[in-house]
C-alpha cells in the first residue's frame, strides 16, 4: 500500500509539473529579410504557386504554397511569409470576398527532433483573424497529427499562450522522430484572412523533467523503506 501511495504521489507531482511548466520550442518564426515572400495562385483548378527556402531559426528546408480553390485571381488574394503589411515577420493570408485558398507550409525536419522530450504538442501564435472560421491540420509523412479550429479573435499582438493541438500519442511522437515532411495546412470559410507568428512544439521544461525524476526516485526510496 505504501508503494502505491508513494507512486501515486509521484505521478500526481509529475502531472502538476508538466501542466504548470512548459517550454515552446520554436521551429519557424516566419521572419525574413525584406522583401517578404508573397504567393498568389492566379490559375486555380489544382494549380499551386510555391517557393522553397531555408527556415529560420531551425535551419530546416521549408516549402510554402498557395492554391486558389474558389473564385478568380484578383489583387489582394495572396499568402505571404515575412508579411507584406502589419505585423511584420509573420505568415499572412488574405482572401478577398468570394475567394478561398488553401495554404500549406512544409518543413523537412530531421530525425530525433523531439527525442529529448516524452511528450509534445504542436502550436502556433495567432496574431489576428477577420472572424471567419479557419481550420489548421498537421501531418508528418502519411501520419495525421490532428486538426484544430483556430479561435476567431482580433488581438493586436499574439496571446500569451499558443494555440495548441492535443498532446501527441506514442505513434505520432514516433512518426515525428522518424523525421520527414511536416505539413501544416490552413483553410477557412470564404474570404478568410489571418496572421500567424511562430510555429513550434510545446514540451515539458527540462527543470520539470528533472523534478519528475526526483519524484520517482523518492517513490522508489519510500517503497524500499
Amino acid at each position: 500500500m505504501r508503494t502505491i501511495v508513494a507512486f501515486t504521489a509521484a505521478l500526481s507531482s509529475t502531472l502538476c509539473v508538466g501542466n504548470a511548466s512548459a517550454l515552446f520550442v520554436m521551429m519557424d518564426d516566419f521572419g525574413l529579410p525584406a522583401p517578404a515572400e508573397t504567393l498568389a495562385d492566379d490559375v486555380g483548378g489544382g494549380a499551386t504557386s510555391s517557393v522553397a527556402q531555408i527556415v529560420t531559426p531551425s535551419g530546416f528546408s521549408r516549402t510554402f504554397s498557395h492554391e486558389l480553390t474558389l473564385g478568380d485571381f484578383r489583387r489582394g488574394n495572396f499568402a505571404s511569409i515575412g508579411s507584406t503589411t502589419f505585423p511584420a515577420g509573420a505568415l499572412e493570408v488574405a482572401n478577398t470576398s468570394g475567394h478561398d485558398a488553401e495554404v500549406r507550409i512544409m518543413w523537412n525536419i530531421s530525425a530525433e527532433y523531439l527525442a529529448a522530450y516524452p511528450a509534445a504538442q504542436f502550436g502556433v501564435y495567432l496574431y489576428e483573424t477577420d472572424g471567419n472560421p479557419v481550420s489548421m491540420s498537421m501531418s508528418i509523412g502519411a501520419t495525421s497529427l490532428g486538426k484544430v479550429n483556430l479561435p476567431t479573435r482580433f488581438p493586436a499582438f499574439p496571446a500569451a499562450n499558443p494555440v495548441l493541438f492535443p498532446t501527441f500519442d506514442a505513434a505520432q511522437m514516433a512518426a515525428i522522430n522518424a523525421g520527414g515532411a511536416l505539413t501544416m495546412t490552413l483553410n477557412g470559410a470564404e474570404g478568410w484572412d489571418l496572421s500567424l507568428d511562430a510555429a513550434g512544439f510545446q514540451v515539458p521544461e527540462p527543470t520539470s523533467l528533472a523534478l519528475v525524476g526526483l519524484a520517482l526516485i523518492s517513490a522508489g526510496a519510500t517503497s524500499r523503506r
